[in-house]
């Protein structure tokens, strides 16, 4: 993620795709994604409180932190479900300089 608007050519919006909550993650699914300045500028990400009722059963580590250029954080995210299925949840990140 970039201090640019994510429309910019330069910006780039990972995804994590969890399809499914299976039986086996009733209790905790843990995942790890990389969070990376590819631009020059040095900055601070936050990751932007869920929205929503399932959005709190998410919980990133760090949710917080500064990025020198070129640097890749690893976050590791862990989901405490209590239900099954198939849902859509969005997380976003407030970048600054």
């Amino acid at each position: 993620m970039l201090p640019y608007p994510p429309h910019h050519p330069h910006a780039h919006n990972p995804l994590l795709a969890i399809v499914t909550v299976l039986p086996r993650c009733l209790h905790a699914c843990r995942y790890e994604v990389e969070l990376q300045n590819r631009g020059k500028i040095d900055v601070h990400y936050q990751l932007i409180p869920p929205s929503s009722a399932f959005g709190s059963k998410f919980a990133f580590e760090p949710d917080q932190g500064h990025l020198t250029g070129g640097q890749i954080q690893v976050i590791k995210v862990k989901l405490l479900s209590d239900l099954l299925g198939t849902f859509d949840e969005v997380r976003g990140a407030r970048m600054r300089v």
